[in-house]
């Protein structure tokens, strides 16, 4: 072999051996920096760090920030002082996730022993329409490294998830990361002044980018019933609760709904529809589709009237 090459490839081997040597030591520093950090529900938008073993709960509530929204801002506390129930909420907001992500957390929840009595899934009709969600890189960015949970992602995982895992053990030597400590607003006051139809336009292509595509329809129903199924071979009473929001009714409401109907009697599912509840209240909202405290606590009471 020529010297040349031979010198290139000893250098290269080199280059990539202290590379991940130092890499390796990072990521422990942070493990170490990071790891006796304690988290309430409402003070994390991560699953790992309130996830017990072998724990009982009221409620286990699963979607996307539709759902998240009532342990935020300390609303977790009044869910549960008001309807007298314990509640774990395992949704991810902000884009982390969609169906396939919340089936994976509600597989690894009962992995680790746990049970609950009620499954409140917020179906948001966008899950429904879109699966880009659940093949986001960053899917586990948020999350504390355990390799318990790495394990269990590359055993049972979407297509991409040697992407997401890859994500996974790189985020947890960001800075943003590092400094992630416990948090959360007492209450969210804010209040929504009107629909903004620019603000609209911008939102409806995101949240259903193949539009009312029949299937995406399909693929999705089979993930959502994948929930079912699992919540009833679990004990588990399903509830499924569409959000309200400020316009009103998302596009494929009425897809959506009749399709839950149409399963309803073979899960037992109860159904909360709030989609035309609170239409233009603006002291309800902090945004076009994201309830308040004020808005949560409405929610959280026709929870309970509609039991």
């Amino acid at each position: 072999m020529n010297p040349e090459i031979r010198s290139l490839i000893r250098d290269s081997i080199t280059f990539t051996a202290l590379s991940g040597g130092v890499l390796i030591v990072l990521f422990l520093i942070s493990w170490l920096y990071t790891s006796d950090r304690v988290f309430t529900n409402a003070e994390t938008e991560a699953n790992l760090p309130i996830l017990k073993n072998e724990t009982h709960y009221d409620v286990l509530m699963l979607g996307i920030s539709h759902a998240r929204i009532f342990s935020r801002h300390r609303n977790h506390e009044r869910f549960e002082a008001v309807t007298g129930k314990s509640m774990i909420n395992l949704s991810q907001g902000g884009g982390f996730g969609g169906l396939d992500n919340q089936l994976l957390h509600l597989k690894y929840f009962i992995h680790k022993g746990n049970s609950a009595d009620e499954i409140i899934l917020v179906l948001s009709p966008m899950l429904m329409f879109n699966r880009n969600p659940d093949r986001t890189s960053v899917a586990f960015g948020r999350e504390p490294f355990d390799p318990e949970f790495f394990q269990f992602v590359l055993e049972n995982g979407v297509e991409n998830k040697h992407i997401q895992l890859a994500y996974y053990l790189r985020s947890k030597i960001y800075w943003d990361w590092i400094m992630t400590k416990p948090f959360s607003l007492e209450r969210m006051d804010k209040q929504i002044d009107g629909l903004d139809s620019a603000a609209m336009k911008r939102t409806m292509p995101s949240a259903y980018p193949y539009g009312l595509n029949a299937s995406q329809f399909e693929d999705r129903k089979h993930v959502a019933e994948a929930i079912f199924n699992l919540a009833q071979s679990q004990n588990m009473q399903m509830t499924v609760l569409i959000p309200a929001a400020l316009f009103g009714k998302w596009p494929g409401h009425e897809q959506t709904l009749q399709w839950v109907q149409s399963v309803q009697t073979k899960y037992d599912i109860k159904i909360i529809d709030l989609s035309d509840k609170w239409v233009m209240r603006t002291d309800l909202f902090y945004d076009h589709h994201h309830l308040n405290t004020a808005g949560v606590m409405r929610a959280v009471e026709s929870v309970i009237s509609d039991r």
